[in-house]
C-alpha cells in the first residue's frame, strides 16, 4: 500500500504485472490494484493486493479493460476526468509504482511463497514436538516398569539419562525434576510453537514491506 493512504472498500480496479487492465467493478472505491499472481487470482479478492493509484470515480476505467495503464490514453482519461469532476486534489496515479509493477509483483509473490514454507515448516515442527512427546512417554513407561520390577537405581537412572538425551534433541521441551512425560502439556508446547513462528510469520511480512517502501519511494 502507498504511503499515508488507507483503503476502505474492496478493490475495483486490477492490473496485471505487465499494467494490463484485467477487470473495473463499480462498487464504490476508486483504488487501483496490482494483481501480482494473475493465474492463481480469483477474479474477486483484494486481500493481499497492493494499491498502485486511484481514480476520480470507482467505474473511472470501466470500457477500459485489456488496456494498458501505462498507455498515455489511459492516464490522459483518469486526468481528464479528475479535471471534470473537480477532483484533482483527489486522484493520484504512483508514477513510481506504475514504471516498478513487475518488479513490486515479484516482491510480492516471494513474500508469499515465504509464509507459505513458513507455515508448512511450522506444521513440521508441531509433528516433530509430538513425536518427541510421544518417544518420553514410551521410554518413561519402560523405565518405571524396569524400576518396579527390578529395584534397580542404576538402571532407572541411565534411562533418566537418555529421556533427557532425547529432550536435548528440541530444546524448547523441558522436563522438570523428574516428572513423567505424560506430565507435559502438548499444548503447551503448540502454543510455544505458534508464538515462535507468529513472531517469524511478523518479521517477513515486515522485511517485504520495507522493501516496498524503499522501492515505491525512489
Amino acid at each position: 500500500m502507498l504511503p499515508g493512504y488507507e483503503p476502505n472498500y474492496i478493490a475495483a480496479t486490477f492490473v496485471d504485472p505487465s499494467g494490463k487492465i484485467i477487470k473495473v467493478t463499480d462498487d464504490d472505491d476508486p483504488n487501483i490494484y496490482l494483481v501480482h499472481d494473475p493465474e492463481n487470482w480469483d477474479g474477486e479478492s483484494k486481500d493481499g493486493l497492493l494499491i498502485i493509484g486511484q481514480t476520480p470515480e470507482d467505474n473511472t476505467l470501466a470500457g477500459f479493460e485489456g488496456q494498458n495503464i501505462n498507455s498515455e490514453r489511459v492516464i490522459n482519461h483518469i486526468f481528464n476526468e479528475a479535471e471534470r469532476l473537480g477532483k484533482q486534489n483527489d486522484t493520484w496515479v504512483s508514477w513510481i509504482g506504475l514504471a516498478h509493477l513487475n518488479e513490486f509483483a515479484q516482491l510480492m509473490r516471494s513474500k508469499e511463497e515465504q509464509l507459505k514454507l513458513l507455515a508448512e515448516m511450522k506444521n513440521l515442527e508441531k509433528k516433530r514436538a509430538m513425536l518427541l512427546l510421544q518417544m518420553l512417554k514410551n521410554n518413561e513407561l519402560m523405565l518405571s516398569d524396569i524400576q518396579r520390577r527390578q529395584k534397580g537405581f542404576t538402571d532407572w537412572l541411565a534411562g533418566r539419562i537418555i529421556t533427557r538425551t532425547l529432550l536435548g534433541l528440541y530444546g524448547s521441551i523441558n522436563l522438570p525434576g523428574d516428572e513423567a512425560a505424560d506430565h507435559l502439556f502438548p499444548e503447551s508446547i503448540l502454543d510455544e510453537i505458534d508464538r515462535e513462528f507468529d513472531a517469524k510469520n511478523s518479521q517477513i511480512i515486515k522485511k517485504y514491506d520495507d522493501m516496498m517502501k524503499a522501492a515505491q519511494n525512489r
